[in-house]
This record gives structure tokens, C-alpha cells and sequence, in this order.
């Protein structure tokens, strides 16, 4: 009787140690995941660190895989591991955007054609995250041939939603360094010629080293 009683809490305790595992392995590496969510660049020995102690966290746990996968791409780790890493995270957290756009990345080299539909799925997941704006457009960037007509009017929103925000707008000299950035960043201020003027009127003054423009 007493082996009985005491089953559920074992059972209870066994199912809790992953997610346990998971929640020291992200709380040691705080706040770096965070700052990969806000696109903030940190030095590759940070992401290489974050990587490693989330290797403990639990398969199961998407979120905590995402950002292992992520942490180990920005240190520049590439091929199929990693992008075997990214999909177990997002076949765990199926709604995570981020998820999504580090599949379109890491796909992008290797089968556009996959990456154009993670990216797709991306935009529709969370269509105006200004957090994810910035690395969105970015690897939209890369795939705009292969995008559909959607995913294409979704990437030129993310640069608007950017140049939206005075506090936001020196994001979009991320995308102006990609190839296919300038692209789509005249595609996505067509309509806002003098927006688009203001726009090359303050990268040229930050690239001569003057003060922004009040």
C-alpha cells in the first residue's frame, strides 16, 4: 500500500526533472537569451558559453532548444546538427517565430525553398514583433526570390514597422548590410519617398560620423 501511495508523486517527481534541468540551464545563462531576443550582438564566446549549458536542458523543451540553436549559430556553427537542433525545438514550440526564422536562416544555404516556407510561416506566427523586425527582414533579405508574393509585402512591413519608431529606425542599417537588403528596403518605402530620403539622409550622416539629425 505504501509502494501504491508513494507512485504518484515518484512519477510526479520524474516528469518534473526535465523541465527543472531546463529552467536551471536557461537561468544560468540569463540574460543572453534575452538579448538574442532583442537582436542585441553579443561576442561569439557568449553564444559558444550559452550553447553548451543549454545542451543539459530537456529535448522537449522548444523554447530552451530554439535558443541553444540560435546561441550556436551566432557563434557560427552551421550544417545539418544545428539545423537538426532548430527543427526539434520548433516541433516543440510550434508557435515560436523565432523558431521559424532561425529554420529560414539556417535553410537559406541549402534548400531556399524550405527556408522561404519556415520564413513564410514566421511572418504569419507574429507579424508585428518589433523584436523580431530587424532579423526577420534581414533573412528575408537572402530569400527574396523565392518568397511568395505574402512573405514579400510581410518583410517590406517589417521595415516600416521599424522606420515607425525613431528609437528603432538605426535597426534598419542591419538590413541595408545584407545582401538584398537595399532592395527591399526601396521596395518597402516605394511609397514613402519622403521617408525613404530621411532614410539615406541619416545613413549618410552616420557614415560620415556626424550626430543624428534632431
Amino acid at each position: 500500500m505504501r509502494a501504491v501511495l508513494l507512485c504518484p508523486p515518484v512519477i510526479l517527481l520524474l516528469a518534473a526533472l526535465p523541465r527543472l534541468a531546463s529552467g536551471m540551464a536557461l537561468e544560468a545563462t540569463f540574460p543572453v537569451p534575452a538579448y538574442m531576443n532583442v537582436d542585441r550582438t553579443l561576442p561569439l564566446k557568449t553564444y559558444r558559453a550559452t550553447a553548451q549549458v543549454l545542451a543539459g536542458a530537456a529535448e522537449a523543451d522548444g523554447e530552451a532548444q530554439i535558443a541553444r540553436s540560435r546561441a550556436a549559430y551566432l557563434s557560427g556553427e552551421v550544417g545539418p546538427k544545428i539545423i537538426a537542433m532548430a527543427d526539434n525545438g520548433v516541433s516543440h514550440a510550434p508557435s515560436s517565430a523565432a523558431g521559424w526564422t532561425l529554420l529560414a536562416a539556417l535553410r537559406t544555404p541549402v534548400d531556399r525553398v524550405r527556408a522561404a516556407g519556415a520564413m513564410a510561416v514566421a511572418f504569419e506566427l507574429a507579424p508585428h514583433d518589433y523584436y523580431l523586425a530587424a532579423w526577420r527582414a534581414r533573412t528575408a533579405a537572402h530569400l527574396w526570390a523565392d518568397l511568395p508574393a505574402d512573405a514579400r509585402e510581410s518583410a517590406a512591413r517589417q521595415v516600416r514597422l521599424l522606420w515607425s519608431d525613431r528609437k528603432l529606425r538605426r535597426q534598419i542599417r542591419s538590413i541595408l548590410a545584407v545582401p538584398g537588403g537595399p532592395g527591399l528596403v526601396t521596395y518597402a518605402m516605394k511609397d514613402d519617398l519622403d521617408g525613404l530620403r530621411a532614410l539615406n539622409r541619416m545613413v549618410a550622416r552616420e557614415r560620415l560620423g556626424l550626430p543624428a539629425a534632431k
